[in-house]
Formats: structure tokens, sequence, C-alpha cells
């Protein structure tokens, strides 16, 4: 392994596609944004049946509902702003982060991604209860 690449742990991997495996994913979001702007959006999301984005593919530019795809999302305050958590199922078509991000910043008026900082902390199998789990266990 290079240097500073440790291997950490090694598990024997169970049968099938670790693609199938991946039904979801859990980020972090940091935005520079107040807790109440961010919360406000956040709270708006939450409450609608469905919200409509558009992005641009190879095939064109193509709008969808994004809302069907958050299992969850809540907003905190973080030391320069504020944290979004969010888990979103996995299908198609495929809702991104900033798929959502560009939601919140039309309700809000704040280019909320302009600055957005997205790490992604899990990935693997969703549980009816919106926990996502380990795709190797």
């Amino acid at each position: 392994m290079p240097e500073g690449l440790d291997i950490m742990q090694v598990v024997e991997s169970v049968p099938g596609s670790l693609a199938d495996r991946l039904e979801g994913s859990r980020w972090q979001i940091t935005l520079p944004q107040s807790v109440d702007v961010v919360g406000s959006a956040v709270a708006w999301f939450l409450g609608q049946e469905a919200v409509e984005v558009q992005r641009m593919t190879k095939k064109g530019l193509r709008i969808f509902d994004c809302r069907a795809a958050v299992v969850s999302l809540a907003a905190e305050p973080a030391d320069a702003g504020s944290r979004i958590d969010l888990v979103l199922r996995h299908g198609t078509p495929s809702v991104r982060p900033d798929d959502v991000l560009g939601a919140l910043s039309e309700q809000t008026g704040a280019a909320l991604g302009e600055r957005a900082l997205l790490t992604r902390l899990e990935q693997g199998p969703l549980s009816d209860d919106g926990v996502v789990g380990d795709p190797l266990a």
C-alpha cells in the first residue's frame, strides 16, 4: 500500500454485487448561512409532496421530483453557519445532494450551493427506519 494508506479492516464479501446493496446514502452539508435561513428552507421542503428541480444531462435539460428520494433532512447550527444532515434513497432518477441544495436555494433566495461543503458519511443498504447500513455486513 502507498504510504499513508493503511488497511484498517478486511472482511469477506457476501455474494452478489456491491452496487446492488447501495440503496441509500447519508450526507453532511456544511453551509455558511445561518441555521434560521437554512432551517426555514428545510421545513418548507419537508412540507412539500413534490419538489421539482432541473439538471442538465447528456440528453438535455431534465426536470424531476427530488422530494421522493429524501428520506430525512434536518438543519442544525454549526461553527460558521449551519449543517444539514441528509439521507437520500438511491433510485431513478438519481437524486444528488446538489439537487436538494438547488431546491433549498430557490426557496431561500440564497445561493446555498456556492460555498457548501458536501461530505458523504455513509452509503449502503437502507433500513425501513431510514438508517444507512454497512454494505459489507
